[in-house]
């Protein structure tokens, strides 16, 4: 009697191109660094850098991890979590994302809040939707403003497009949604009603959460109130990046602390190794050369700034994680099964 073959998992290596293009982005930014870089002077550059303005910028960092916090807090209204609950599910989240790829981290952020809270998921889901939204519309305004006060170069410029693409779609989605809410869900539930059995009532309440999370930008007086924190929140990356460059002894202004930021938020989209290695110093190496910066203190400044930008949100997340995981934060954090695309026949 015959037998069917056994049947192998299908191939995934190429649902992993994020991971491929990260090697080669960042591997190619490590050889060039480690080339070209004269590590004597490194060294040098880095004994005699300021430690005292160094510290005051890992402060000017943990008062933004509590700004953002409060943005996300406002965001969620109606709802009032435990702020030790939403802090810990922000740092926790951010520091996934360093992790994981496509923003995995975000997920993980609502599933965190969500189960401490015992609040919608999705719901949640849709602030932070809201909040990335914001901080693209804050990134385009950042752009104009530079453009108003010096020539950009093609690789900064060429992102305006896509970013405006997505904010604008965002906002459009918000106001179709606020509108017609009712009538979304009304089609909603006439596809539900046509649904196989189990499929049916399934959908509306779903898409309601995810709606309702949407609140951010369709109300005026919570919008204005989130622009105005989002301003503080740039506003404290700048002064980090100020502090940093000062610390490395480099003649600063904020026009050019300011470009910087905008470059290292734009970087995020790239692919790029865990927590951006490599790749984050040499956007300080290209940044910084644009104002006559010297390649060895323009890598010190990214070192520096690597670690006072990704190492407090990790020391934070391991403190407040400690205090406030349960069982299920720990397995939807570290069951990597939530990352991929699960096998047929797996459960």
């Amino acid at each position: 009697m015959d037998t069917d073959p056994p049947r192998h998992p299908p191939r995934r290596w190429w649902r992993a191109w994020r991971t491929w293009a990260g090697l080669f982005v960042s591997g190619i930014c490590l050889f060039w660094i480690v080339r070209t870089l004269d590590w004597p002077q490194v060294v040098r550059t880095l004994s005699a850098a300021n430690y005292g303005l160094v510290g005051l910028a890992i402060l000017s960092v943990l008062l933004t991890i509590g700004v953002r916090a409060l943005r996300w807090a406002i965001l969620v209204r109606p709802l009032r979590p435990s702020w030790l609950n939403l802090l810990s599910a922000l740092v926790i989240g951010q520091v996934a994302n360093y992790a994981f790829p496509a923003r995995a981290g975000d997920l993980v952020r609502a599933h965190l809040l969500g189960s401490s809270e015992s609040e919608s998921r999705l719901r949640l889901l849709g602030t932070v939707a809201v909040e990335k939204v914001w901080d693209l519309l804050m990134v385009l305004i950042l752009i104009l403003l530079l453009s108003a006060w010096m020539d950009l170069p093609p690789w900064v410029t060429v992102a305006v497009p896509g970013i405006s693409a997505v904010v604008l779609t965002g906002l459009l989605g918000a106001f179709v949604s606020h509108r017609w809410k009712c009538r979304l869900l009304a089609c909603i539930s006439w596809i539900e009603a046509r649904l196989p059995g189990r499929l049916r009532g399934s959908l509306s309440g779903p898409a309601s959460r995810l709606l309702d999370g949407l609140g951010g930008l369709q109300r005026a007086g919570l919008a204005w109130r989130t622009f105005a924190v989002s301003t503080v929140i740039w506003g404290l990356g700048t002064l980090s990046n100020w502090l940093i460059l000062r610390a490395m002894g480099i003649p600063v202004t904020p026009l050019m602390a300011l470009f910087l930021l905008a470059v290292l938020q734009l970087g995020i989209a790239v692919p790029a190794l865990p927590g951006q290695v490599g790749f984050f110093e040499g956007l300080c190496i290209v940044s910084l050369g644009l104002w006559g910066v010297e390649r060895n203190a323009a890598f010190s400044v990214g070192l520096i700034l690597h670690g006072v930008v990704y190492l407090p949100p990790a020391l934070l997340a391991l403190v407040l994680g400690t205090l406030t995981w349960d069982a299920t934060g720990r397995r939807v954090l570290w069951d990597l099964r939530m990352f991929r695309a699960p096998v047929k026949g797996e459960k």
